[in-house]
């Protein structure tokens, strides 16, 4: 394994990483990121892997690894923030590998942005797809690689509840509400091992209720309006709408008013359209996730 780190440890920089039965990809994540940064310490938390992961992490220097099973993984992106000692950081994502040069053209763009993302691409079959979600910066920068300034990130807090698949908007409004500018760098790029997707109805619809949860807990309305207008639509509304009024009222009451204008004008509207939806799919015998990915 090359380690930048042992020429170049001037340019050395703190890495974070989330495991949580990641053998399948992390070797190739770890040795690529190794191989591009000089990196000071990667600090990780894992959440309790029953597979190799910790075997494979043990196997690298300057590794620092916490064991936090069932913590969510906003919480530990706080707690692992918390430790950086560099005045920029990087959060390494398992199964997102960087093409030779990405750091080295991301330092290029430091002073054009403190959250810098770089352009996704995922394999389907033997070609390259960009994500259209990542190119848009209107959407979601979705998981790392990201090259961030630490002290933009001094106001990120959460509990340890509704953050679990949703963390990149939070991140990305602490940081616009702080100051700072968010910038995709299209100079650069990085692969994308995609996730399986998530057939089983009941664990979907958990995770969309969890989800709505942290819309409301973590995210100003003002910040969707502006930044995140996605957040806004039928689907979030519908399951924010399906919310207990008074969980909302008492958590983020900023909500109410947005709710009940979009309960007058597009309830009735939103749930016929999913009611259609539904008996096409089950007519055609097509299954199909719509809004896999803008939260998966």
């Amino acid at each position: 394994m090359y380690d930048r780190y042992k020429t170049e440890p001037e340019k050395s920089i703190d890495c974070i990483m989330l495991t949580k039965d990641a053998e399948k990809h992390l070797e190739e994540t770890v040795d690529a990121w190794y191989r591009e940064v000089p990196i000071r310490r990667l600090l990780v938390i894992d959440g309790g892997s029953q597979d190799y992961t910790q075997t494979i992490l043990d196997r690298y220097p300057r590794m620092e690894v916490l064991i936090r099973p069932g913590m969510t993984t906003g919480k530990a992106w706080e707690i692992l923030r918390d430790m950086v000692q560099t005045s920029w950081f990087i959060w390494i994502d398992v199964g997102k590998i960087p093409t030779v040069g990405w750091y080295d053209e991301m330092q290029k763009h430091k002073d054009n942005g403190d959250f810098l993302a770089s352009t996704r691409y995922r394999k389907r079959g033997d070609t390259l797809i960009e994500d259209v979600i990542v190119s848009n910066p209107s959407l979601r920068p979705l998981g790392g690689p990201w090259l961030m300034k630490t002290d933009c990130l001094r106001g990120y807090h959460v509990d340890d509840d509704y953050a679990q698949r949703n963390i990149d908007i939070i991140i990305k409004q602490v940081v616009i509400m702080a100051g700072g500018n968010y910038k995709l760098v299209r100079e650069t790029s990085h692969l994308c091992y995609s996730p399986t997707p998530v057939s089983d109805k009941d664990e979907l619809r958990k995770r969309y209720v969890q989800n709505a949860m942290g819309i409301v807990k973590y995210i100003h309305p003002e910040y969707a309006q502006t930044g995140a207008k996605y957040l806004l639509n039928d689907h979030w509304m519908l399951m924010m709408n399906s919310l207990d009024r008074n969980w909302v009222r008492e958590t983020n009451p900023l909500w109410i008013p947005v709710l009940n204008n979009w309960r007058r004008k597009r309830l009735w509207i939103a749930k016929s359209e999913r009611i259609i939806y539904g008996f096409y799919k089950k007519i055609t015998g097509l299954f199909r996730v719509k809004y896999y990915e803008l939260f998966k």
